[in-house]
């Protein structure tokens, strides 16, 4: 006997036929690369949202997830000592050179140099950042400091 929940269309001879499944049965993985890259992870956060307000589970495991990630960003350390040796070189590198052409390249110098702070001080400020990332920072902000002071006395040197 037909069960009597089944939905029944008619086919174009009029005769009652079962209805199709009216969503394709796509492959998930795909689907979910689509819908998180054109809608930029929007569809994606809001329907995780809203399994995770609903289910439980769902929300302890995002939660644990996030812990996890949260850990391994503390274990990174992201060492900055390759940036106060390249603005020491870039400095140094004036030294032999004549004024006007050590005074022209101090603009460039001054640019990088300030580039390279902004840089240091974006990735060390995230509230994720660990504290050996930020102790990295303060120790290669130190050095370039002090390279500036010390190299004030030529034209490559930074003056106020």
């Amino acid at each position: 006997m037909d069960d009597p929940r089944e939905c029944k269309q008619s086919n174009t001879l009029g005769d009652s036929v079962p209805k199709s499944n009216l969503v394709p049965e796509h492959d998930l993985a795909k689907c979910i690369d689509v819908l998180q890259r054109e809608s930029h992870g929007n569809f994606l956060k809001a329907l995780l949202l809203r399994l995770g307000n609903e289910q439980a589970p769902v929300a302890t495991e995002l939660r644990v997830a996030y812990e996890n990630n949260l850990e391994k960003k503390r274990d990174n350390i992201i060492d900055f000592s390759g940036t106060s040796r390249r603005i020491w070189a870039a400095i140094n590198n004036g030294a032999n050179m004549k004024s006007s052409h050590a005074f022209a390249k101090s603009f460039d110098v001054c640019s990088d140099i300030r580039d390279d702070i902004d840089r240091v001080g974006r990735q060390a400020g995230v509230n994720e950042a660990s504290f050996g990332i930020r102790q990295s920072a303060l120790e290669t902000l130190r050095k370039i400091g002090k390279i500036i002071c010390v190299n004030s006395h030529n034209e490559m040197g930074i003056r106020s």
